[in-house]
């Protein structure tokens, strides 16, 4: 009884190894490379503020189908080869916690047509606008003070620290 089911077994198990040679039938595909370097933001000191971020994670969009999220800086292949359209949108930690990436909503998304070659590195280095139409209620300006002032009786003193 013992051997008859160890037959049976490795007959199975010869029948699904042979199967799956299908596989690797057809040509493999040959993928570009894309490096995709840290984020810059441009911004207007007077009506935005300083061009700072903490953009960790780039969503990136090939055709307009998503690729993936990776954190920045990557070096990521792409299936796509000719001439593609890439879009890359800032992400940046959902209340803090590193396993929850969002796009920011606030930047504009990078994007370019790029002709992808096989085996090659392309190099981006993604740089950003605010989205038209913000407003900016505070802004705080480091060289100047800053704009906050003490309501209640007391004797706490405000400093601004780096």
């Amino acid at each position: 009884m013992r051997v008859r089911w160890f037959g049976l077994f490795l007959s199975l198990a010869v029948a699904f190894l042979l199967s799956s040679c299908s596989i690797f039938d057809g040509e493999p595909l040959e993928p570009a490379y894309l490096f995709i370097d840290t984020f810059s933001v441009t911004a207007d000191p007077i009506t935005q503020g300083s061009g700072t971020e903490k953009v960790q994670d780039g969503w990136v969009y090939i055709n307009g189908q998503q690729l993936g999220v990776f954190q920045l800086p990557t070096t990521i292949p792409v299936l796509d080869t000719g001439m593609v359209e890439i879009t890359v949108f800032g992400g940046v930690k959902e209340n803090g916690l590193t396993g929850l990436s969002t796009i920011y909503p606030f930047y504009r998304g990078y994007e370019l047509e790029r002709q992808l070659v096989p085996f090659q590195t392309d190099t981006l280095t993604p740089a950003v606008t605010y989205q038209s139409g913000l407003s900016f209620l505070f802004l705080e300006r480091f060289e100047i003070g800053n704009g906050f002032s003490v309501t209640s009786p007391g004797n706490v003193a405000l400093s601004i620290t780096t």
